[in-house]
């Protein structure tokens, strides 16, 4: 006769995550730039907390499919995308929606958009700084977008920054172009971008000093008073200085980036992370340790 077994018997039961402020506002982040590496998710919603320890959270909401991994298309480089359960747990949060999108099309685009718009300001915007993104100005109605939002260009910026000094404000549009479109195509762009008065500078990120030339020559209209609007820094200089690099040509030429955007800021030293030899925010590890993405991101 075989000897039962007196010991406990372990449960299939396990409990799900009850999420908390911060997991929402995680989500809520992650969902807004439709990708996410562990490293931004820890600094914006978690600054107080080890990096294993966000990483654990994470792999929590993964596993209740709140969350899952993308990858480049080399099988690396890995980042957080929400799931439709992700997006169902924080709707009541967001304005109604034209699209439910989640994935990112371009993963290696959308991560370099997330490094230089949100950048330095990682922990939290000054007050005085609103940043709006793509998927924001595809997913929202206009009624639920600021006023100063350009809402009729051809195509959408990928993203906006806007600074509000009281009597005086800028709106800086975000196009990071890493792959050259037809002359035509740029001719529109520049129009567009000519005729609207809610954007006072257009600020692209390219590949090359020569990209850079080229566009410029295409989006600008010399005989204009508004076509002067552009200027150009390179992806290397991002990739080695982030908000650091100068930008090489336009009316801003000879600025870093961060001076551009936080000499007219309200920010408190607690807002504004401290000047880094490398964006950060490529970092696509997911236990948040330091790796060579930014470096690598050509195969992603």
């Amino acid at each position: 006769m075989k000897q039962q077994n007196k010991g406990k018997v372990k449960s299939n039961h396990r409990k799900h995550v009850i999420l908390s402020n911060r997991d929402l506002g995680a989500l809520v982040f992650i969902w807004l730039w439709k990708i996410s590496p562990t490293i931004a998710i820890a600094k914006r919603h978690f600054p107080e907390t080890k990096i294993n320890t966000v990483y654990n959270r994470l792999l929590k909401l993964k596993r209740d499919k709140y969350i899952e991994v993308q990858y480049g298309t080399d099988g690396k480089h890995p980042v957080w995308t929400l799931t439709k359960k992700g997006l169902s747990a924080i709707k009541e949060y967001l304005p109604p929606l034209k699209e439910e999108v989640l994935r990112s099309g371009n993963k290696r685009h959308d991560l370099i958009v997330l490094a230089v718009l949100l950048g330095d300001f990682v922990f939290k915007e000054p007050e005085n700084i609103e940043i709006v993104t793509e998927q924001s100005l595809r997913c929202f109605d206009e009624e639920y977008l600021s006023s100063w939002v350009s809402v009729n260009l051809p195509r959408r910026p990928d993203g906006y920054w806007h600074i509000d000094n009281g009597e005086n404000s800028e709106t800086i549009a975000l196009e990071v172009e890493l792959n050259r479109k037809k002359s035509s195509d740029y001719k529109d762009i520049g129009r567009a971008y000519m005729c609207t008065t809610k954007v006072h500078r257009v600020l692209w990120l390219v590949e090359s000093l020569n990209m850079a030339k080229r566009i410029q020559f295409q989006v600008e209209d010399p005989e204009s008073s508004y076509g002067a609007k552009h200027s150009f820094f390179i992806l290397r200089d991002f990739y080695e200085k982030g908000w650091q690099s100068k930008i090489r040509l336009g009316d801003a030429k000879g600025k870093s980036i961060r001076n551009l955007l936080c000499a007219n800021s309200h920010a408190t030293p607690m807002q504004i992370s401290e000047p880094s030899t490398k964006p950060l925010l490529l970092e696509t590890g997911l236990t948040g340790v330091k790796s060579d993405a930014y470096k690598n991101l050509n195969s992603s």
